[in-house]
């Protein structure tokens, strides 16, 4: 999984800097697409919050239909989490992706963790 990720990184990456197919990205700049790629697959914790999130309905987010209902510790977590997510989708389209690209960069994340997490 890592490998494919950063694979599809490196290609973005060539494609905005103007690189051949056979031209490497400068070393320095490689060092933040792996290390990008590494975090991208470590981070376990997204796949399970999906597979969570699937299974709520909407009023068990809170537990109650009220207004004043107070967040559940899973709440936190799954806030946390989406919260994380964005931050990594702005961080790609900081780097120059397209937002197509950094959603499908996110979605491959987070199926390659639930496949682990199944398994």
């Amino acid at each position: 999984m890592e490998n494919r990720v950063k694979q599809e990184l490196t290609v973005g990456v060539k494609r905005r800097l103007g690189l051949g197919e056979n031209e490497r990205v400068p070393a320095e700049i490689q060092g933040v697409v792996d290390s990008a790629a590494r975090e991208v697959v470590g981070n376990s914790v997204a796949s399970a919050v999906v597979r969570e999130v699937s299974k709520l309905r909407p009023s068990s987010l809170s537990g109650t239909s009220g207004s004043e209902a107070t967040p559940l510790s899973s709440d936190v977590a799954l806030l946390r989490e989406a919260e994380h997510l964005a931050a990594k989708k702005n961080a790609l389209l900081v780097a120059g992706f397209s937002n197509d690209e950094a959603m499908r960069i996110l979605v491959a994340e987070v199926a390659g963790r639930a496949s682990q997490i199944e398994s």
